[in-house]
C-alpha cells in the first residue's frame, strides 16, 4: 500500500503502470522495454509500523490537550 502514497491513480494512469501488491511489484514502459520496480516486504512491513507509532503519538497529544482544556485543577480528588 506505500505505493499509492508515492503514485495515485493518476498517476498510474499517465505513466501506463500497472502495480502487483502481493509481490510488491511496480511495471511500467520505458524508453528500452519495460521498466520494473521491485518492493520489499520487510521496508513496507517497517514503514506500516512507524506510520501506526507516529499515528498513535498525535492521537495521544489530542487527547492530552482536551483533557488538559477539561480538568480543572483547582479542585483536590476526594480520595
Amino acid at each position: 500500500m506505500q505505493y499509492h502514497a508515492i503514485l495515485g491513480c493518476p498517476a498510474f494512469a499517465r505513466f501506463m503502470a500497472v502495480s502487483h501488491y502481493a509481490y510488491l511489484k511496480l511495471k511500467m514502459p520505458g524508453p528500452a522495454g519495460t521498466i520494473t520496480i521491485h518492493g520489499s516486504f520487510k521496508r513496507s512491513d517497517y514503514c506500516d509500523q512507524e506510520f501506526s507509532r507516529i499515528s498513535e503519538s498525535f492521537g495521544m497529544q489530542e487527547e492530552l490537550a482536551q483533557l488538559k482544556l477539561s480538568t480543572d485543577n483547582n479542585i483536590l480528588p476526594l480520595s
